[in-house]
């Protein structure tokens, strides 16, 4: 099963809106200008206009906002720099150096004891985290800025955060929270008219619903999805509304529904040249016509989402494209390109250690090599996928360890903030009635903390 990419709101640049790039540039050149005005000036327009669409001028840009802050030891103008750096790196993949930029504008912020700007590297270091696979950290660091946050009565900042927490936590299995944080989300969206936010956090709750089995709710978030992002002007969000409704429906087997759905969202990234997002539909193709039985027209969709892929170095998606392939080959009883194609699958898995999809590889290998009546090399690849499902379980187990121990932080926050709400509370009565209870006043107290200690241990039972 192939899963679709989350709607993730990490990234944070100085806005997000384009401001008109001449005005800002202009202002920068123009050396009369205090140099705070002239660094905020480059650095808008650095993160509104450039930063993801021509990331070669927003670094040479960004190198002349880096040298004029240090010349004149402006800490602002460095943290701005820092903060860009990181994004313009993380583009290109490179998180762990995304990281050591954003810690040197964490310290600065810090020091500056700007709380806007703390709580954006936190929220950008917690994205870094989450794309190196260290889920703890991204939830620490999420932790920290959702604090942050509501401090300042930042709901869109909150609405942001939320989500990527749900993320995270979708990651880590922990579906009870996930979705606890998406309604988060969800809830600060629809108070705040946020109607992308509303958009996205549907289209999230979508698929935590499908990996769950729950087609029904799954199909209900994507349908809701869709009639917020109508009214909205983002076609990429929109293309993606229309394609996470066609693999709800091919998973409920309306195939008709679900093909009508993907040919909307291609249409719509072929329109904005939108590679990555075609790529991916026409994969979803592939497994919906694969799905009906028709393999040769499964094997062209494939084979063009497989050439998009490579064009694009997505290494995971090549080796997945391989092993569909292989799949469809040995449905055709052609065992020779089952092979070929399966075998690339396995050795491109194994290279960047996806030991799920490379046990998928070793399955068809086995297979295809057993009706060929190759039986030393079936067996070779039926102990390999042996050894990988005993390493898939391990790993599962570790996940789930981590799950727990997760679990049981928040319960342990839960409790301690229960505590405290009724020790506040105790302490008000104690106030107002201390006069008049005298001493059964004592009595009470030591009454309620037996019961609490009896509730944890029962709860910890």
């Amino acid at each position: 099963m192939r899963i679709l990419s989350l709607v993730v709101l990490f990234l944070i640049a100085t806005t997000a809106k384009a401001i008109n790039p001449d005005s800002l540039f202009s202002i920068w050149q123009d050396q009369t200008k205090p140099d705070t005005v002239r660094i905020n000036a480059i650095s808008k327009h650095i993160s509104a206009n450039i930063i993801f669409s021509n990331p070669d001028s927003a670094k040479s840009l960004n190198d002349d906002l880096y040298i004029f802050s240090k010349t004149k030891n402006n800490n602002l103008g460095l943290s701005e720099a820092y903060n860009n750096y990181a994004i313009i790196v993380s583009t290109q993949g490179n998180y762990q150096k995304a990281l050591d930029y954003l810690y040197k504008a964490l310290e600065i912020n810090k020091k500056l004891k700007n709380k806007q700007s703390i709580a954006t590297s936190l929220s950008n270091i917690a994205y870094m985290h989450n794309s190196l696979g260290d889920y703890h950290k991204a939830l620490e660091y999420n932790k920290k800025c959702i604090a942050i946050q509501i401090e300042l009565n930042d709901k869109e900042g909150q609405i942001r955060t939320y989500n990527n927490m749900g993320i995270t936590y979708d990651y880590l299995g922990n579906n009870l929270l996930a979705i606890e944080h998406y309604n988060k989300t969800l809830k600060l969206s629809e108070e705040m008219g946020n109607k992308e936010g509303s958009g996205n956090t549907h289209q999230n709750l979508a698929l935590i619903y499908y990996d769950l089995g729950k087609y029904d709710k799954a199909l209900n978030h994507a349908l809701k999805s869709l009639e917020i992002l109508k009214n909205i002007d983002n076609k990429k969000l929109l293309a993606s509304a229309y394609t996470n409704i066609g693999y709800v429906k091919t998973a409920m087997k309306e195939f008709d529904s679900a093909l009508e759905n993907y040919n909307k969202s291609l249409k719509i990234l072929i329109e904005i040249n939108d590679a990555n997002g075609v790529a991916n539909t026409l994969f979803l193709l592939g497994e919906l016509t694969k799905e009906q039985g028709d393999y040769s027209q499964a094997i062209w969709y494939f084979n063009e989402s497989l050439e998009a892929y490579q064009k694009m170095g997505q290494k995971f998606d090549i080796a997945d494209c391989y092993y569909q392939l292989g799949q469809c080959y040995l449905y055709m009883n052609d065992y020779n390109n089952a092979i070929r194609k399966c075998d690339s699958s396995y050795r491109i898995s194994h290279q960047i250690s996806s030991i799920e999809l490379e046990k998928k590889a070793c399955d068809c290998l086995y297979e295809s090599h057993s009706n060929k009546g190759n039986s030393k090399k079936a067996e070779y690849y039926k102990g390999l996928s042996d050894s990988l499902k005993d390493s898939i379980k391990s790993e599962e187990t570790s996940k789930k360890l981590v799950q727990l121990e997760e679990e049981r932080k928040m319960l342990a926050d839960s409790l301690a903030k229960e505590e405290l709400r009724i020790k506040q509370m105790e302490a008000s009565k104690e106030t107002k009635e201390y006069f008049y209870m005298g001493g059964g006043l004592l009595i009470l107290l030591a009454l309620s903390g037996i019961y609490l200690k009896k509730s944890k241990k029962k709860i910890m039972k």
